[in-house]
């Protein structure tokens, strides 16, 4: 069955959402301006009528908790996964001319999961922390592996443990000049993973502009 073919599941306990909901599968929306210097007005527009549209696909959830929660993931699917999530990811890899492929970005999958509820996706009150997110995905996977396996998210693989590394001396960082403080190796060393990562992010950043 072809992409255009395919029809759109409904989990049993929720109801299809509209079918605006669907429409960011095949959707490309070019934004208007390149930067909100060259006039912010239209990019505080683009956003607008990209949370109208997200709200709107799922006009028919009555719980406004639950029809934001929805409108926020969707929104995420429809922008943030085409424009950064998939374009980083051929970026990195085809930088080393590996083909990547997501098993689950398939039409059909898509379509099922925005129509599944916010239950099936996140719960908050759920004992086992692992089991507060990607609900549904995470018991389909305990059904075949270990719970031992099931970790919480520790950010991107390699980040930023490998990637300090590379920029080589941690108390050599110019960010540490930028911002003025010169912390001793023994306060680096008790740095969080959080902390590490944004001055990972910064040393990068300074470094590109002075190369």
């Amino acid at each position: 069955m072809s992409c255009s073919e395919a029809t759109t599941p409904t989990c049993a306990t929720s109801r299809p959402v509209d079918d605006s909901a669907r429409r960011h599968i095949s959707r490309t929306k070019n934004p208007k301006s390149c930067s909100k210097e060259d006039a912010p007005g239209l990019v505080q527009g683009d956003l607008a009528d990209a949370w109208t549209d997200a709200v709107g696909a799922y006009r028919s959830v009555s719980n406004s908790e639950e029809q934001a929660a929805l409108a926020m993931m969707d929104g995420d699917a429809a922008y943030q996964l085409s424009s950064v999530g998939l374009r980083g990811a051929d970026l990195m890899s085809m930088m080393w001319s590996v083909e990547t492929r997501s098993i689950l970005l398939r039409r059909p999958i898509v379509e099922f999961a925005l129509n599944l509820p916010t239950a099936a996706k996140i719960d908050r009150k759920a004992a086992d922390p692992n089991l507060r997110t990607k609900v549904l995905l995470k018991k389909l996977f305990l059904r075949y592996f270990s719970a031992e396996l099931l970790v919480q998210k520790q950010g991107f693989a390699g980040f930023p443990t490998e990637s300090t590394a590379y920029l080589g001396q941690t108390e050599d960082f110019r960010a540490f000049d930028t911002l003025r403080v010169h912390p001793t190796s023994e306060a680096i060393a008790s740095y969080s993973r959080a902390t590490m990562w944004k001055l990972a992010d910064v040393e990068y950043f300074l470094r590109s502009r002075s190369a």
